[in-house]
């Protein structure tokens, strides 16, 4: 039961952290009503069904990107209407600058960021945005 609640709720869109946070919750059915993911848990069925659900979830919103040996083609960032996000340091990199200072400018509203808890990921129309507003050259993708 809580494999297809999981799954309508992929379905209709549930942000990727809310979803995942769901799921790893102390004395979620999924961990069997525990606090952790025991190697028992890993295990089950229903918990590697719920991990591939967030995982898809995660790729559709693009909070996670695919591998190259992937065999989940079209779902991950270039997908129609997908967004590409990068990370702090690798938007730091390509712009010629320091982490931190891509995180001040996170923090400050000068540079659109999506926070995945202490985490800040970058949608690369915003970094090339950033780097025109400020006179930086984007070093190639």
């Amino acid at each position: 039961m809580l494999a297809v609640e999981s799954d309508a709720r992929s379905e209709a869109g549930e942000a990727y952290p809310n979803f995942v946070n769901r799921v790893n919750a102390p004395g979620s059915p999924v961990l069997g009503g525990g606090r952790w993911v025991s190697e028992k848990v890993a295990k089950s069925p229903l918990y590697r069904v719920c991990q591939d659900l967030a995982d898809r979830l995660g790729i559709a919103q693009g909070y996670l990107s695919l591998g190259k040996s992937s065999s989940l083609e079209g779902m991950g960032p270039g997908a129609a209407g997908a967004s590409e996000y990068i990370s702090s340091e690798d938007a730091a990199r390509r712009l010629g600058v320091t982490a931190e200072a891509i995180r001040k400018a996170a923090r400050q509203k000068r540079l659109a960021s999506h926070r995945i808890g202490r985490t800040y990921m970058f949608d690369w129309k915003a970094i090339e945005a950033y780097a025109a507003r400020s006179g930086r050259k984007v070093r190639a993708r």
